[in-house]
């Protein structure tokens, strides 16, 4: 499997602490501890309050956690920077977190796809029970994929059924072009059809979504979620 440099930092406007992991493995949670003790992020700062988490990769694209070491429960995600490409802006948490002695700061890197016309697609989805964090691979471009959720490969349907979606933010990897994101339903009719981008480059919006948007779409059991993305 491949690896990746990563790098964090993470607090408030009063505090803020380094977080890292060399040679992160890639398509999977990676723990991230502090450069000044080594210690996880609940023991580095216990009882802190953060609203501000840049995570940074070096290539391809990667989502982050904070995650109870001991109940598992997540207590947010947010999409990673491409290093270089930070904006504090860009990185402030929806809900700030107040840490426990025993949370985790992990991260989900992927590499930049070696085959033509395959890109790595990464998202956060925001519904009224949580957000959560999907993906895919691409296989052709331009071409409708469907994306599952990253821990238990369930399409939105599933996860989110009897849930509203309230919104999304969608990574490709670098230099890859978001054509469409769609959401349909079980009789495969289109509920929602957007249009996104190629981050980080002359003209886009954020360094971090190829496309963002709210939502307040009523989940029904069956509908999948697809993106259409052109690799680099």
């Amino acid at each position: 499997m491949t690896t990746q440099d990563t790098t964090a930092t993470a607090g408030n406007p009063m505090l803020q602490r380094e977080f890292s992991k060399g040679s992160a493995t890639d398509g999977q949670w990676n723990n991230m501890t502090s450069t000044l003790s080594s210690q996880a992020i609940g023991l580095e700062l216990p009882n802190v309050t953060i609203n501000r988490l840049q995570v940074n990769y070096a290539a391809g694209a990667a989502v982050a956690r904070i995650i109870s070491g001991k109940t598992l429960k997540v207590k947010g995600h947010i999409l990673a920077n491409k290093t270089g490409f930070s904006c504090v802006k860009s990185s402030m948490l929806k809900t700030p977190i107040r840490l426990a002695t025993d949370d985790l700061l992990q991260i989900y890197p992927v590499a930049v796809n070696a085959t033509a016309n395959d890109s790595e697609v990464l998202a956060l989805v925001h519904s009224s029970a949580g957000t959560l964090p999907f993906g895919c691979t691409t296989t052709a471009d331009n071409t409708a994929t469907e994306i599952i959720e990253l821990n238990t490969a369930q399409s939105v349907g599933d996860v989110f059924f009897g849930s509203r979606i309230l919104g999304f933010q969608i990574q490709l990897e670098d230099g890859a072009r978001l054509d469409k994101v769609t959401i349909v339903d079980s009789q495969g009719g289109t509920v929602v059809s957007l249009y996104g981008g190629v981050r980080a480059q002359a003209g886009s919006v954020s360094n971090i979504y190829n496309l963002e948007a709210n939502a307040n779409i009523m989940i029904q059991k069956g509908w999948k979620m697809y993106v259409y993305a052109t690799s680099s």
